[in-house]
C-alpha cells in the first residue's frame, strides 16, 4: 500500500508510467478509487490476479422506516448507532448523556482507523512474503 500523496512524491510520472509488474497499490474509498503502480502489462488483466475487499456506499435512509445498509457486525455499524444516540440526547438538552455517547462513538472511529491502517500494513507484510 502507498498513499496518494506517498506515489505522487515518490514517483511523479505515477500516472503515465509504462506498463509493468507492479509494485504498490493506492486506494480511496471516499473517492471510489483503486490504482495500481505501475499499472499491469496487459497480459496480466483477467481473473484471479488480485483479490478487493470493498465496503461500497450505502444507500441513503429515504424516511423513518429505512434501515441503514451497512456490515451489520462492523464497528462502524455501531459507530452509526452511537452517533444518532448522542446527537438525540444533545438536542434534547441531555449534556452529559450526549458526551457518554459521543465519547464511544468518537472511541469507535479511532479504533476502525487504527484497524484500517493495520490492515493496510499486514497486506503489504503477506504480499511481499508470497512473493519472496
Amino acid at each position: 500500500y502507498i498513499s496518494e500523496e506517498a506515489l505522487s512524491e515518490e514517483y511523479p510520472e505515477w500516472p503515465n508510467a509504462d506498463a509493468a509488474r507492479p509494485m504498490h497499490y493506492a486506494e480511496d474509498m471516499d473517492k471510489d478509487y483503486f490504482e495500481f503502480y505501475p499499472k499491469p502489462y496487459t497480459s496480466c488483466v483477467g481473473t484471479n490476479y488480485v483479490r478487493v475487499d470493498h465496503c461500497s456506499t450505502p444507500t441513503p435512509m429515504a424516511n423513518d422506516s429505512s434501515s441503514p445498509d451497512l456490515d451489520l457486525k462492523g464497528i462502524l455499524h455501531l459507530a452509526v448507532i452511537d452517533w444518532v444516540v448522542a446527537t438525540g440526547f444533545e438536542s434534547r438538552g441531555y449534556g452529559d448523556l450526549a458526551n457518554d455517547h459521543w465519547s464511544k462513538y468518537f472511541d469507535k472511529i479511532k479504533s476502525y482507523l487504527i484497524e484500517k491502517s493495520n490492515r493496510a500494513d499486514e497486506e503489504i507484510v503477506m504480499q511481499n512474503y508470497r512473493n519472496h
